[in-house]
């Protein structure tokens, strides 16, 4: 059960409205020649939340990780981590108010105060919603991006090294984001590896459903703001599925001041 409660950290921890928009897939894969890029990328994520876990699981949590890293400076690394999580956490309340918008300010105060409640719970409030939510992200993935894909994505052109190197940035922008708590998940997590291994499995699988949906729709979906919702065609369902995103990437954002304070 703890494994499950990890892969769901770290499946929900990637999976925010960047990426199940499309918005964060579109600026860093290719349009065509995007397969090898995703591939890459989730084996290099799965590589590095696997190492996270494991540290864990050596030094019984985050806390253990950092004063075995940084003995007597680990408070001030912990300070500064929690310090530049600001951004994304602002970043993230904000996009709930951007999916909707005539709602603005209650979306965003609406999900501080519930991450708020289910940091009360610590990891397990966290792992007990992403547990609940990732299942219902992945089937809406599955369900309404299809899963036929466009000749695009095997496409030799665009696969220079910079498309390789724009995917390993976006990996070790989220597995730096998630490390707090997967180090924190990893004390009770058995086998890391792989779990790690599943997650980037689902998550290259989604990734190349959502790219390929939006390589099929043309110009107009690679050039909106939300990709995805213009390929659902403004589904309100979606705007739903992508606040739960917003969320599931929200609470594991927050971990770290939480955890410090």
């Amino acid at each position: 059960m703890k494994d499950v409660q990890a892969a769901a950290i770290v499946l929900g921890g990637s999976m925010g409205a960047g990426f199940l928009s499309g918005a964060e897939l579109i600026c860093f894969f290719p349009a065509r020649g995007y397969l090898l890029p995703v591939l890459f990328f989730a084996a290099l994520q799965g590589g590095l939340c696997a190492l996270f876990l494991r540290l864990g699981r050596k030094y019984g949590g985050a806390q253990g990780v950092f004063s075995r890293l940084f003995a007597r400076r680990a408070y001030l690394v912990q300070g500064a981590l929690a310090l530049a999580t600001f951004v994304p956490c602002a970043g993230m309340l904000s996009g709930l108010d951007a999916l909707f918008p005539a709602l603005a300010p209650l979306p965003a105060l609406l999900g501080l105060f519930l991450g708020a409640l289910v940091l009360r719970f610590s990891l397990k409030g966290v792992s007990a919603v992403n547990a609940l939510l990732v299942p219902l992200m992945l089937a809406f993935v599955f369900t309404a991006g299809g899963t036929r894909m466009e000749v695009g994505g095997f496409a030799a052109e665009g696969m220079g090294i910079f498309c390789f190197c724009r995917a390993a940035v976006y990996a070790g922008m989220n597995a730096l984001l998630l490390a707090p708590v997967l180090m924190e998940a990893g004390k009770e997590t058995t086998r890391p590896v792989l779990v790690s291994l599943l997650c980037a499995l689902l998550l290259a699988l989604a990734a190349l459903v959502i790219r390929a949906a939006i390589g099929r729709e043309g110009v107009n979906a690679q050039t909106a703001p939300l990709p995805f919702l213009y390929v659902m065609r403004g589904s309100k369902l979606f705007l739903v599925v992508c606040a739960c995103a917003v969320f599931t990437s929200f609470l594991s954002a927050l971990y770290p001041p939480y955890a410090l304070c």
